[in-house]
């Protein structure tokens, strides 16, 4: 899973069995072996990952995994399975058989709630090294089949990443009300300028981002069009690109002005669509894609797809979504067999370098105090990690404000909880040095229109660039639009 390097295999579908076939289900499809229609219909056989580990594990935490076994004509029946997990580390050449049992979750925090699963916690000892690699073997003791998930077992096994030796970051208790300052405004808009709408939910300006040459490009969702600014004039509206398809979602700048409108799928399809519009409003293609609702353009130019995709998956429960790529640097679509080659665990940086993140100790009452951090390298193995911790809730902002890497420096965005029931929020900005230090660290305002984005769509209202500035959306029916810019020079 995050063997982050390799594209998807397998999903949380395992895998079926029909009369002793196995098949692995591919980007959330299953298959089935061939076999008449009355034994299909008696033996067929469903076993799937439920509960995957945290993605960042360290020694010392319960790291528990969980599977599900269905069985009969509409995979409904519980069998009466038994299973093991066999489960090594990468400074290992041997797996340790750890025997399922089906019980309720062992830890508060599982993804799998309070179900009865076959699960198994894996040995403390063996959290050791740079990555635990493990596969189970499911036996239905009535009919004696097994089943291996993934399908491939110990050639392709699941993986978590190991980050004992990460950095430690202490934040100690965040205080609340004193956000930064911004340096400048570089775009404008007037409240007629753009659109804002109710309906049951409210709507305003969705995403903006930053082209190569400074410009700056806002999605007027609710007036179906793109603004765009020339850098330095953030007063005048340079252009307006009318898009000619209703239903976007997320938006995204292609090459020569060309804008990516993510669009939902056709009536029954699992897939959602892409269509990039030429800076003249003509569309010039549209494409079935694998990926989330939120597109983001990579290091070297590729478009990618990122986030909640049509259908939950509990192997995205850590909020660790795929990135799949989706249209090429030069604009042409990619195959979803392409996709699916492609697709990384993990979000991709400049200098090859590609990061994992994920938020620790979610629980149905306790909130969160801790976020992990990976950098990887071209070979999937861990180069720098960080654990920062926090006296005050915090968490991973949503992709729609995904890290950068400024001079080096990995910037995130957190969000920091306080209040009863985490009412108050803000963004929490950190610039992170090699050697675990924190160089910049400021507060953002989170849900305080027009400083901040107004509405129940946006999908980006903050980018970090590498030129060493982050900016942010913010909005209100009264107010209109800006863009606000802000330095993240080192200040410690």
């Amino acid at each position: 899973m995050y063997g982050v390097l390799r594209a998807i295999a397998v999903t949380a579908w395992a895998g079926v069995v029909v009369v002793g076939v196995f098949a692995a289900g591919v980007l959330g499809g299953s298959q089935t072996g061939s076999a008449s229609a009355g034994a299909a219909a008696r033996e067929q056989l469903l076993v799937r990952q439920l509960e995957f580990p945290l993605p960042l594990a360290v020694r010392g935490e319960r790291v528990e995994v969980g599977y599900d076994a269905q069985r009969g004509p509409n995979l409904v029946e519980t069998p009466k399975a038994t299973g093991t997990l066999f489960v090594r580390n990468d400074l290992q050449r041997d797996f340790t058989a750890v025997p399922l049992k089906i019980r309720r979750a062992l830890q508060r925090n599982s993804n799998a709630g309070d179900r009865l699963l076959l699960r198994a916690l894996v040995p403390d000892r063996l959290l050791g090294g740079h990555k635990l690699v493990y596969y189970a073997l499911i036996r239905d003791r009535r009919t004696g089949r097994v089943v291996t998930v993934p399908a491939r077992g110990a050639r392709a096994p699941e993986t978590t990443l190991i980050i004992n030796n990460a950095y430690r970051v202490n934040l100690g208790t965040h205080v609340f009300g004193h956000p930064q300052t911004p340096e400048a405004v570089v775009a404008r808009a007037g409240p007629t300028q753009v659109g804002f709408g109710r309906d049951g939910l409210v709507y305003g300006p969705s995403a903006f981002e930053i082209a190569t040459d400074r410009s700056v490009w806002l999605y007027d969702r609710v007036n179906r069009r793109v603004l765009a600014w020339a850098s330095g004039r953030p007063n005048v509206v340079a252009r307006t690109v009318m898009l000619p398809l209703f239903g976007g979602g997320d938006f995204a700048v292609g090459p020569a002005g060309s804008i990516y409108l993510w669009r939902g799928g056709l009536p029954g399809s699992p897939f959602s669509r892409v269509t990039r519009v030429s800076v003249s409003g003509r569309v010039l293609w549209t494409s079935r894609i694998a990926g989330g609702l939120w597109l983001r353009t990579g290091p070297d130019g590729t478009l990618y797809s990122t986030g909640p995709g049509p259908e939950p998956s509990p192997r995205t429960w850590w909020g660790t979504y795929p990135w799949v790529p989706v249209a090429t640097s030069g604009g042409r679509p990619l195959s979803l067999a392409a996709q699916q080659q492609r697709t990384l665990w993990a979000q991709p940086l400049s200098s090859g370098l590609q990061l994992v993140r994920v938020a620790t100790g979610y629980d149905r009452q306790l909130a969160p105090h801790e976020a992990r951090m990976a950098l990887l390298n071209r070979a999937g193995r861990v180069v720098r990690a960080w654990r920062i911790r926090s006296r005050t809730a915090i968490g991973w902002s949503p992709d729609k404000t995904p890290p950068a890497l400024v001079a080096g420096d990995p910037v995130i965005v957190l969000e920091a909880m306080g209040g009863s029931g985490n009412r108050t929020q803000e963004y929490l900005v950190l610039r992170l040095g090699p050697r675990g230090g924190v160089r910049t660290r400021f507060a953002l305002p989170y849900n305080d229109p027009p400083r901040s984005a107004y509405g129940d769509s946006v999908t980006a209202d903050i980018r970090v660039e590498p030129d060493g500035k982050l900016y942010q959306l913010g909005s209100s029916p009264d107010f209109g639009a800006a863009i606000y810019r802000f330095s993240l020079r080192r200040t410690r």
